[in-house]
């Protein structure tokens, strides 16, 4: 997913953040080393874009981090890094925001709004394809309760939950 979005977008760079069970937005995945130690770096200080629109629910942008003196270290650190400018947008589940969508580009670049229209209904994507996983994951851990309770006559306490439920 990552990969597609840096080709569609005609950026340098994609990842993706999601937010562990503390609330803490941790890297997912990442399309390249550069934008893996841009979000490393947003991890251990707990602050940049896509901290800001994680919490806050909104698209963050940088034009040209070198000068943009306001995001302080996180600025310095995307120069050093060579992806100075950046977009971020949360991506949300109907439960709200779950992490973040973000692109990188070497060079200063503007966001307009066809971009960010455009990089919004891809974060929908990316939530959609998240959701998606979760509920592979909860079947495939019933159906292995299911499995279990066959084998040992036993009705699982999940499984009789969710055939209440069907």
């Amino acid at each position: 997913a990552v990969n597609a979005a840096k080709r569609l977008f005609g950026v340098d760079g994609v990842g993706v953040m999601l937010a562990d069970p503390d609330g803490r937005l941790r890297w997912a995945v990442a399309s390249d080393q550069r934008v893996q130690l841009a979000g490393d770096h947003q991890e251990v200080l707990a602050q940049g874009p896509c901290q800001v629109a994680f919490t806050q629910g909104r698209p963050v942008h940088l034009r040209d981090a070198g000068a943009e003196r306001a995001w302080g270290e996180i600025a310095l650190l995307y120069v050093d890094v060579g992806l100075p400018a950046s977009l971020s947008i949360p991506v949300e589940l109907p439960s709200g925001p779950v992490g973040t969508l973000d692109l990188f580009a070497r060079a200063p670049q503007d966001w307009h709004d066809p971009d960010l229209a455009a990089v919004r209904a891809y974060a929908g994507l990316v939530a959609g394809l998240l959701s998606l996983a979760a509920r592979a994951e909860v079947r495939g851990a019933l159906a292995s309760q299911l499995q279990t309770a066959l084998e040992h006559r036993v009705a699982p306490v999940a499984a009789v939950a969710w055939l209440r439920l069907v």
